[in-house]
Formats: C-alpha cells, sequence, structure tokens
C-alpha cells in the first residue's frame, strides 16, 4: 500500500503518484512546500496524472522521480503553479517548457531523452544538467542571471555559449569524457570559481594563464601548473594529480594564499606544507 512519507535529510515530502492527491492536501495541511513524487510501491498500469497540481501556490520545490515514465504525460497542470521555484526532473524533448515557469529560480534536470532546446528563463539563478545530449552550451546562452552552473556525465565537447551568462559565479563540471575545451570561460568576469573532475580529456589549463577573475579552483587531473602565476586574481587552488610534478610555480604567483592537495605523490618537489609556508613569504 502506498503511503507518504517525509524526508528530514531533504526536507522533501515523499508522494507516491496514485495517491498525489492526497499527498498535496497532507502538505498543504502540515505546511510543507518540497514535494517529490516517486513510483508507488506496487506496481501499477496507472500513469501520472499531474492536475491535482494545477493552480497550486503553496508547492515551492517539485521533484519528480526519473523512474517515473513521463511519455504522453499532460505537464501543463504545472504551469499554474504560481509559486514554484526549483524542479527537479528529466528532459522529453516537446514535452516540457521549462521558460513557462515564471518565478523558477533552480532547475535541475536529471537526464535527457535528446538535445535540449533553448532554455529562455529569466529568473533562473542556479542550473544542474545530468546526462544530457547537447555537444555545447549554446541552448543555455540567454540565462543571464544564472550564477551556478554544474554539468555532470554528459555529452559535451566544448562550452560555447556560456561566454554570454554574464552572471555566471560558479562552474562545476565533473564524469563528463568528451569535454575538450573550456577555454571560453575567460570571457566570463563574473566567474570566481572552477571545478573540473574526472574529465580524462580535459587535464591541460595553459588556458588559463591571464584569467582575470577565477579566485578558486579545483582540478582533479594537471598536466602543469604553469599557467598560476599568470591568473591575475587566483587565491586558493586543490588538486589530486599533478603529471609534471612542479609545484615551484605557485611560488611565483602573487595573489596565491592557500595550496591544498592530496596524496603527496613522488615525483612532487615540494610538500603541502612547505609549498603553503613558502608562498606566504
Amino acid at each position: 500500500m502506498s503511503s507518504i512519507c517525509y524526508k528530514e535529510n531533504t526536507g522533501d515530502l515523499e508522494i507516491p503518484f496514485d495517491i498525489l492527491s492526497k499527498g498535496i492536501l497532507y502538505a498543504v495541511k502540515k505546511n510543507l512546500h518540497n514535494i517529490k513524487i516517486v513510483s508507488p510501491i506496487e506496481k501499477t498500469n496507472n500513469k501520472l496524472d499531474l492536475s491535482p497540481l494545477a493552480g497550486n501556490d503553496s508547492i515551492y520545490s517539485l521533484y519528480i522521480a526519473d523512474d517515473i515514465n513521463l511519455k504522453k504525460i499532460d505537464m501543463s497542470p504545472l504551469y499554474g503553479m504560481a509559486n514554484i521555484k526549483k524542479i527537479t526532473m528529466q528532459y522529453l524533448k516537446g514535452n516540457i517548457d521549462f521558460s513557462k515557469f515564471r518565478a523558477l529560480e533552480t532547475l535541475y534536470i536529471t537526464k535527457a531523452d535528446a538535445e535540449i532546446d533553448a532554455l529562455n528563463i529569466n529568473t533562473l539563478t542556479n542550473l544542474l544538467l545530468v546526462s544530457i545530449k547537447n555537444s555545447n552550451c549554446e541552448f543555455i546562452s540567454s540565462l543571464r542571471n544564472l550564477n551556478t552552473l554544474r554539468i555532470s556525465s554528459t555529452s559535451i565537447e566544448n562550452l560555447s555559449g556560456i561566454e554570454f551568462l554574464s552572471s555566471l559565479k560558479s562552474l562545476r563540471i565533473t564524469y563528463s569524457p568528451n569535454i575538450v575545451d573550456i577555454s571560453t570561460i575567460n570571457k566570463i568576469k563574473t566567474l570566481s570559481y572552477l571545478y573540473v573532475e574526472k574529465c580524462r580529456k580535459l587535464t591541460d589549463f595553459s588556458f588559463l594563464k591571464d584569467n582575470e577573475s577565477i579566485c578558486n579552483l579545483f582540478l582533479s587531473d594537471v598536466d602543469s601548473l604553469s599557467f598560476i602565476p599568470g591568473m591575475k586574481s587566483i587565491e586558493n587552488i586543490k588538486f589530486w594529480n599533478l603529471k609534471d610534478g612542479d609545484l615551484s610555480y605557485l611560488l611565483n604567483s602573487s595573489t596565491l594564499k592557500n595550496v591544498d592537495f592530496h596524496p603527496h605523490k613522488k615525483n612532487y618537489n615540494y610538500s603541502k606544507d612547505e609549498i603553503n609556508k613558502n608562498i606566504d613569504k
């Protein structure tokens, strides 16, 4: 039998879709504003019916679990949710138009069945893209108020289009094996945080030489740190694997304040303590 469950760790009220109406009433009664629609425990031939959400103004965050089949599901009831600020769901081409959510601030796309069409959401400040099929970032180029962008396990090859994100402060790219070029980030004058983890074709970061805005940098794998002295605002750097082992470049940075790496490898010419003591001088 399906039951409603509040998850304290996420703050979501989990509602099996076969009792969605009941779950919405419960959320209103308990003054809960974040819901996650999940599949019923027992298998059912019934499809998701979103009509109980039509006109709702008490839900701020909506999460639709990935295992729910959204094909041929009418998504239009969601467009009337006046106060929805966060949505987490998969993307089905032609089935959902995120631009119709007028107060949306956070969007987490957890997978996609095709390339995502252009996103035109003026209010969006936080975007997560997982397992998408686009090869570049041109589809998000109009998100001028976006502050935070996370890209994970995608088919993206380059970040063309990202240079138009004039408010972007934080960029995180993880487990994207096809990405080879992110040099366009140098055109973003607001970008202060860059995190790159396990992107196997992206280990040469020499393009960051002369970067004017990045303060905090994490690189899981990097060929050389020779570019660091040329970075105008760099303060903190962390890495896991430095191929050439030469940390002496860090001593030539006039702005660097902290260095962190793990593990220490035999070919490294400074320990973590040694390099941090020397950059303070």
